[in-house]
């Protein structure tokens, strides 16, 4: 097989080592009726294989699609063989790479959502093993860089994935680069629940450690051997290997102290998941936690005891959080002596609990971070109650088991559902469902404590929890402990096999031997229960009494719910009567009972209780949608026309458009098409040669950005894009006197064509009047060979569609009256722009003989003298959009605009200072159809030293449609011509007005008065004097801050322009209070 050479730049980004666990195939075979197309393993394009299926639920799971390689590739690289065949549907792969610092962050989204797609649908492309020699220990890495491999796949559809890998990476059983592969690969997409992360920091912050770290790199690859020998039990062997050689070379570091602090407790960490991973021996690692607990104790003292975490703490920050999630199960689950007293336990714990930082998503305690101190001395109060030889527990353990109670149903989330986490509902889930298990094991371990929910209701209110988190959800690697504790307390048939079913899901996602023993654990316990319950003729009884199954398909009747939930008593009694239900029981028309169960974050605001609690009869169970809908509705396939019209509309929501691509072959090929479309060039540029005039077909728009995006014509030249409509080329000098080819742009699709420089290779215009039959729009900003205002009429007379011309300020030369004159007879011009100057005698000798000059014309941007605003705006009275640089102040532009009744936009820029009368703003009054008035200069700003506020109510008070307003003009206007806007311009988004005003008046009007505003930009805001005299001035900004927020509660930027001291603080208190960061 022959090894591919890249000698792109942008080709190592594409060559990343994905996760790839066995974990989505029996996911959408569980889950396929969702989608409607049958099993989605078979139903998908190319019939993906487990590894290709891993790469599609690590790249679709997250709603962000926020890409979480590392950035480098150099250690470890192989070569790619490609099957060019029915490349018509390959993924895009190719254009998964990282933008420049400048790109912008739409291209960032859109390179990441091509990237998936590219992982998804490729399966004639194959990325084999190359023979590479052995390298030595050293890891090539580079300083402070993270670990990455290239992406793995397999010919064969060997249901054993893993085996077929290593069957074909065919290294000696140490190879760094077989143990490097497995790592990033599987083992650490397991210890993450995040799913828009930008890096994993197992690969980016323990991973380069292992360069001068013998030790530590031993233990991550026992810790990898371990996980995965549960399917390969060839690594047992090689996993009790390096966990030796690791110990070995632990011990000999830290005697000669050449470890770091971070470097030991990482190690330590990699040996207990190595121990407990262990598939041949039941261990908790519980000796390398108590070692790794004395290393964080130091470090809590040498490197936190300065201040708050920084940048550079990071690492150690992970570790130690790692550790506590890490050491709190261990204990839970240890019988044995843990060699470190209780007392020590829960010291570590309360030292730790101050550096937590609780609204920061860990990678496996999620946002429950700031629990599992809590949790972690509750299994301390369960080791002391397990120990003791009496059947009741102590008035000390009783009142520390209250102090646990109140901290864990005091917690609150630090995040909610409004955050920009693409899975944050099931973090948040998550972490209900850790509570709900720690209370119930509370209970369980000191039952003198008060409740008024029982452990039944406990448990089935967690297991609610864990049944939210859908399937593919990443959280499910993190959720042992809850399924533990609360599905050993399912009683129904139902509810036991979706136990088991989740079990089952948990074991082929983390392919440890973890979720097998609690699975087998749970068993063991349902038989015991129920042998206790049937021997003492107990389980008829419990039966009858027990509250009906959560999970299982009869969830909820409207009695168990009116127990638990606050439904209102109208609701129950209509359900009953319509159901004809036996009415409740006079104990439970009486009220509903509270639960002490704490309610979930996870829930929007504002949901109503009955809606929260899944009502049967508010959702399609219930008799309140009585309509049977027919499957056979869904089981066709859509008309081509309309899924690409569902494509199209989705395809500003890249989330969603990511899903729809895995619904079927059919939306799949629409959903790359759509996402196609507009690229960025670098991702063009990134792809495989021969797959680049595939991807090429798709593209409409192509954006030529700076000398970068320049340098890819070269590499273009040889494309077609037959769909392109809109092309833009920034300016860019090849150097060494060469020329631009573009010849392979100019397609007959073409509708939009801007072009800013470089000398063309080709007769440019020439190549456009004759190709490009459907061009409607030109703009050109550089002066190329051959071109002269003969030549450029010529070119917009050929162009028979052209309804846009745009010469700006490098083309001065070829606007003439010559130029002039030809537009204003231009039948069918809608739009256009001009850079130069345009003069009085311009307009003059331009209109002289025309009847109806500019008939056409709706929008218009042009710099021009002051005395030829007038001949000019008596022409364009069909305009909408308008935009006048006037050059001079011999002449005021505004009286002069006021018969443009159709403008819809209007900015008016003043180039020189001038003094005007308050009647020529009162001219725009007439102007009711607005949307947008921008008033500016690039000077000094006009002034209108009359203008008073009620003249400024009489220009805005008719403007309703009014949504942008920049008013940058020098008078003296008050807090009531602020107030007026948002009494009359109730649709405004942003507003910037010259001037000081005190806006504590608006304490006293109704809220909202900007319901839509989103940027407020004022010359300064005043302190207010009854204010001022009785608070402090950061206190008065506070109050002034809310009262801003309160009366634009859709406001994300506020700027007060003048430097003074309480400006500065308002807005700083505005941002704090909102939580929105900005440039002010």
């Amino acid at each position: 097989m022959a090894q591919a050479v890249f000698d792109d730049p942008w080709t190592p980004l594409a060559n990343i080592l994905y996760p790839s666990t066995a974990a989505l195939h029996e996911t959408f075979a569980a889950d396929s009726t969702a989608v409607g197309t049958g099993d989605m393993a078979s139903d998908f394009p190319f019939g993906l294989s487990g590894q290709e299926q891993s790469i599609v639920h690590r790249m679709y799971s997250s709603s962000t699609g926020t890409s979480t390689e590392p950035p480098y590739l150099d250690c470890f690289s192989s070569a790619v063989a490609v099957n060019p065949a029915n490349h018509e549907l390959t993924g895009l792969h190719d254009l998964g790479l990282e933008t420049t610092e400048d790109a912008s962050a739409s291209d960032d989204d859109l390179c990441r959502a091509i990237q998936s797609h590219e992982e998804i649908i490729q399966k004639d492309e194959r990325f084999q093993r190359v023979d590479v020699e052995e390298v030595h220990w050293q890891h090539d890495i580079p300083p402070g860089g993270g670990f990455n491999a290239d992406i793995l796949g397999s010919d064969n559809s060997d249901p054993n994935e893993l085996d077929t890998l290593v069957r074909q990476l065919q290294f000696p059983d140490d190879s760094q680069e077989m143990i490097g592969r497995l790592f990033v690969g599987h083992t650490s997409n397991i210890l993450s629940i995040r799913e828009d992360e930008n890096m994993d920091p197992w690969q980016g912050l323990v991973w380069p450690m292992t360069r001068d770290c013998p030790a530590l790199y031993h233990a991550l690859a026992a810790m990898t051997c371990a996980h995965i020998s549960n399917t390969q039990q060839q690594l047992n062997l090689l996993s009790m290997k390096h966990l030796n050689l690791s110990v070995q070379a632990l011990v000999i570091s830290m005697n000669n102290s050449r470890m770091s602090l971070e470097a030991a407790i990482a190690t330590r960490l990699a040996l207990a998941f190595a121990e407990s991973w262990d598939c041949h021996a039941s261990a908790t690692g519980i000796t390398h936690l108590n070692d790794a607990q004395v290393l964080i104790q130091r470090a809590i003292q040498e490197r936190f005891a300065s201040g708050p975490i920084n940048s550079e703490l990071e690492c150690l920050k992970f570790l130690i959080n790692t550790w506590l999630y890490r050491n709190v199960l261990a204990r839970l689950t240890c019988t044995e002596p843990t060699g470190t007293t209780i007392a020590e336990s829960v010291t570590t714990y309360t030292s730790i609990l101050p550096h937590i930082d609780e609204k920061e998503i860990d990678p496996l305690m999620g946002c429950g971070t700031a629990l599992f101190p809590s949790i972690g001395r509750l299994v301390e109060l369960v080791r002391r109650v397990r120990g003791r030889p009496e059947n009741r527990n102590s008035p000390a353990i009783i009142s520390k088991a209250i102090e646990i109670k109140m901290a864990l149903e005091g917690w609150v989330s630090p995040v909610d559902s409004d955050s920009k986490s693409s899975n944050i509902s099931d973090l948040i889930q998550t972490a209900e469902a850790y509570r709900g298990a720690a209370l119930l094991l509370l209970r369980q371990a000191v039952p003198e404590l008060p409740a008024s929910c029982s452990i039944s209701k406990l448990a089935q209110k967690t297991l609610v929890f864990l049944a939210t988190t859908p399937p593919s959800s990443r959280t499910i690697h993190a959720q042992i402990f809850p399924l533990m504790i609360a599905g050993c307390e399912t009683f129904d048939d139902d509810d036991r096999e979706w136990v088991r079913q989740r079990w089952e899901l948990m074991s082929r996602r983390l392919m440890t031997v973890v979720p097998y023993r609690c699975r087998d654990m749970t068993i063991e316990v349902w038989r015991r229960r129920d042998e206790f319950e049937t021997r003492h003729g107990l389980r008829d009884l419990i039966k009858a009494h027990r509250p009906f199954p959560i999970i299982s398909r009869r969830a909820m009747d409207t009695t168990t719910l009116y127990d638990s939930l606050r439904v209102p008593q109208s609701n129950i009694d209509s359900t009953i009567s319509q159901e004809g239900l036996k009415p409740p029981s006079a104990e439970t028309r009486s009220g509903p009972r509270s639960s002490d169960f704490p309610d979930s974050a996870a829930f929007q605001k504002g949901t109503d209780p009955v809606t929260r609690a899944g009502f049967i009869n508010y959702t399609i169970k219930g008799n309140m949608l009585d309509v049977e809908i027919n499957s056979a509705f869904f089981s066709g396939p859509l008309l081509p026309e309309l899924l690409r019209r569902v494509m199209e509309y989705l395809s500003d929501d890249l989330p969603s458009l990511r899903s729809a691509a895995l619904v079927n072959k059919s939306w799949a090929a629409e959903a790359i098409s759509v996402l196609w479309q507009q690229p960025p060039v670098e991702a063009l540029a990134s792809s495989l040669d021969h797959h680049r005039q595939f991807y090429a077909r798709q593209v409409r728009e192509l954006n030529f950005g700076g000398s970068e995006d320049g340098k890819q014509h070269a590499r273009f030249r040889t494309l077609e894009f037959p769909r392109l409509k809109r092309l833009t080329i920034d300016s860019y000098n090849p150097g060494n006197g060469e020329k631009l080819w573009l010849g392979q742009y100019i397609q007959p699709s073409l509708e939009e064509f801007r072009f800013y420089g470089s000398e063309p290779a080709e007769d440019l215009l020439n190549q456009l009047e004759t190709r490009c039959p459907r061009l409607q729009s030109v703009l050109i900003d550089y002066a190329f060979e051959g071109i002269n205002t003969g030549r450029l009429i010529q070119f917009f007379d050929c162009c028979r569609s052209l309804r846009s011309i745009h010469l700006p300020s490098f083309m001065d030369a070829f606007v003439d009256d010559q130029m002039l004159a030809y537009l204003a007879r231009h039948n069918g011009l809608e739009e256009l722009e001009l850079g130069k100057t345009i003069t009085y005698g311009m307009i003059e000798r331009a209109f002289d003989g025309v009847e109806a000059p500019f008939q056409s014309i709706q929008r218009l941007t042009v710099q021009l003298k002051s005395k030829a605003v007038e001949p000019l705006t008596a022409a364009i009275k069909s305009a909408t959009n308008l935009v006048l640089t006037v050059d001079d102040n011999e002449l005021s532009p505004l009286p002069l605009v006021k018969s443009l009744s159709k403008l819809t936009e209007l900015d008016i820029v003043f180039c020189q200072e001038g003094v005007w009368p308050a009647t020529d703003l009162l001219a725009l009054k007439g102007l009711r159809n607005l949307r947008r008035l921008c008033i500016s200069s690039l000077e000094d700003p006009p002034a209108f030293p009359a203008f008073t506020d009620q003249e400024f109510i009489q220009i805005f008070e008719h403007m309703h449609h009014l949504q942008e307003l920049v008013f940058q003009i020098q008078c003296k206007l008050s807090i009531v011509a602020i107030t007026s806007l948002g009494t009359h311009c109730r649709e405004l988004e942003s507003c910037e007005i010259f001037g000081s005003y005190d806006l504590h008046g608006w304490s006293t009007i109704e809220r909202p008065l900007f319901p839509q505003l989103r940027q407020l930009d004022l010359g300064a805001a005043v302190s207010g004097e009854r204010a001022s005299e009785s608070s402090s001035l950061a206190t008065n900004a506070q109050v002034l801050a809310q009262l801003i927020a309160e009366h634009a509660p859709k406001l994300e930027e506020l700027y007060l322009q003048d430097d003074d001291e309480f400006s500065n603080e308002v807005v700083a208190a505005f941002k704090a209070q909102t939580g929105n960061e900005y440039n002010s």
